[in-house]
């Protein structure tokens, strides 16, 4: 009878005795993935619906008006509207830009604008959020094929649902959701392939598709494409290799002759600025000293280095564990393990973490993934142990989970006084003239000025002016304000290095708005100056007629006509 009764629960779940046995090897589960029954699927969208609903939640306790948590969303508003309604790629149709990491989530914002009832217009601020809410559905649908076959496949996607952020990375409403998703679609079905011998040509091209997806959505893909090459190299699996290696071509080679052919070049503006040094200057000691910069920064990410090192380090002694177990027998898991793995090191030596906890969020989400594979191999017939191994992976992840939920809902009321109260002032008192900034997203969108980026995000000649032998310096901003006829800047004081040692000194400092605080970044100031000659009584003006909302402090420099004295009072007055 106990005998009948087990053998009634297997094929509920959609497993029989040798699934059972071998579930250890992923190669059955990879088979196995779309065998989902209809028990499971009212499952996975019980899952899906409290995802909505967990998102939905953070978004009403950030409160009104509705807001994201980073200015960098609504650089991809402001440049899918122009790509929408000009077919210029760029912040305003007036200056070609590519200030987006992401290409695909741009376009995907362009299709939408270009598709979106005109009547509904202001409604469209909230698209970003749609497309990430329809991503998370994506990675719950990614997840649930990938642990088919696992134990307790529902309470596993659940630990990496919470477990990952993926609800608080939603409501920032950039593409790193959507990342996580194809990063786990795409190291999913080049394991699945490597150990597939029917991998045809309709797998491969939908393999390459993948990748280029991945690598469109975040150049940092190359990262978990290089030792997918490489394990791939190691199965003999040559048109595997070269699947990937067009999926990489595409995105670049496609996205980077479109952006020569309109006066930039192969790569967009934000990795030039990462990347960038001057002419003639030494690139591999650049190079090494850049790397020891990162990896030096990404440590003092607490929270997000220590998750990721952890997951490494667990990750890795679990798979090193089940290869020395079979050193013969190639086990896909341990391959899907060394593929995350891979990708997180590099990530930590030439990318960063943190900003919001989202720049590491997809390989968290990858040595998550590849931790319940591995756990599911070692602890398939210790139920108990296996319970315990996921709190103790909830816990693991429970810090940086934490700060993430809380930072992302409070980021959203710092920018509604830092950059979306600026926007409001720029729409009221400077619509249609000229306004240089150092963070334009919110300002493109809402302000309706013509918006110049000192920093090279949302404008080429800085990125320009970088590259010459003598660099970014003082007289060549001053030239490049004047010859735009800029009317005022509104800037950041941890720009300052940028406005001042480079930026005009002949600039009059008019006022400072201080906010009461900055979850995200150090700045607490938002600096007004006048850059036009007589511009100062109309800013002054404008500056006294706006109403600001009590949190903000507002101090008005005593001798705007002595730019000499604004450092110190910026430092006086925001430290």
């Amino acid at each position: 009878m106990e005998q009948a009764g087990l053998s009634a629960m297997r094929q509920l779940l959609n497993l029989d005795d040798s699934q059972t046995e071998v579930s250890a090897h992923p190669q059955t589960i990879h088979r196995a993935a779309s065998r989902i029954s209809s028990f499971e699927m009212v499952c996975l969208s019980l899952i899906a619906v409290g995802y909505l609903a967990i998102t939905l939640l953070l978004v009403a306790l950030a409160g009104r008006p509705f807001a994201y948590p980073l200015d960098d969303t609504y650089i991809h508003l402001a440049l899918g509207r122009t790509l929408a309604t000009s077919g210029v790629w760029g912040l305003q149709s007036t200056d070609p830009a590519a200030a987006s990491s992401s290409p695909l989530f741009s376009l995907m914002i362009g299709a939408a604008y270009f598709l979106w009832p005109k009547r509904f217009i202001d409604g469209f601020v909230a698209v970003p959020l749609i497309l990430n809410l329809l991503a998370g559905g994506l990675a719950i649908f990614v997840w649930a094929r990938i642990l088919n076959g696992v134990l307790w496949r529902d309470a596993c996607i659940v630990v990496l649902l919470i477990g990952t952020g993926l609800c608080a990375l939603s409501i920032t409403g950039m593409e790193h959701v959507l990342h996580a998703a194809l990063a786990l679609a795409l190291v999913s079905a080049a394991v699945g392939q490597m150990f597939d011998n029917d991998s045809s040509a309709t797998k491969l091209v939908g393999l390459g598709a993948i990748a280029a997806l991945a690598v469109a959505c975040r150049y940092e893909s190359l990262f978990v494409i290089a030792p997918l090459m490489g394990l791939a190299l190691i199965q003999r699996r040559l048109t595997l290799i070269a699947a990937l290696a067009i999926g990489i071509v595409i995105p670049i080679f496609g996205f980077g002759l479109y952006w020569i052919e309109h006066g930039g070049w192969l790569l967009p503006n934000s990795l030039l600025i990462k990347g960038v040094a001057p002419a003639g200057s030494a690139s591999v000691a650049r190079l090494l000293h850049s790397l020891q910069t990162n990896i030096r920064s990404n440590f003092h990410r607490n929270a997000s280095f220590l998750t990721v090192m952890w997951l490494i380090i667990l990750v890795s002694g679990m798979a090193a564990g089940i290869a020395l177990r079979d050193w013969n027998s190639f086990d896909p898991r341990v391959f899907f393990a060394v593929a995350a793995i891979g990708a997180s090191v590099l990530q930590l030596l030439f990318a960063t973490l943190g900003w919001l906890f989202r720049y590491e969020a997809w390989i968290v989400t990858l040595d998550a993934t590849a931790a319940i594979l591995l756990l599911d191999t070692l602890l398939r017939k210790h139920r108990r142990l296996f319970g315990f191994a996921l709190v103790f992976l909830s816990v693991l992840m429970l810090q940086r989970q934490f700060l993430e939920t809380v930072q992302s809902v409070r980021a959203v009321n710092d920018r509604r006084l830092e950059h979306l109260l600026p926007a409001a002032f720029v729409h009221l008192a400077y619509q249609n003239r000229v306004v240089m900034a150092d963070d334009v997203g919110a300002l493109s969108y809402y302000g309706g000025a013509r918006v110049l980026d000192v920093f090279g995000l949302g404008n080429n000649e800085p990125v320009r002016l970088r590259m010459r032998p003598q660099g970014y310096d003082a007289a060549s901003l001053a030239n490049w304000a004047d010859s735009q006829n800029v009317a005022i800047a509104i800037l950041e004081p941890s720009f300052w290095n940028l406005v001042w040692t480079r930026g005009a000194p002949q600039w009059r400092l008019i006022a400072l708005w201080r906010i009461p605080r900055n979850v995200v970044f150090n700045d607490r100031c938002v600096a007004f100056f006048a850059v036009a000659p007589g511009e100062d009584a109309h800013l002054t003006a404008a500056l006294h007629d706006i109403s600001v909302p009590p949190p903000i402090e507002v101090y008005y420099a005593p001798n705007p006509l002595d730019p000499a004295a604004s450092p110190g009072f910026i430092h006086a007055k925001c430290g």
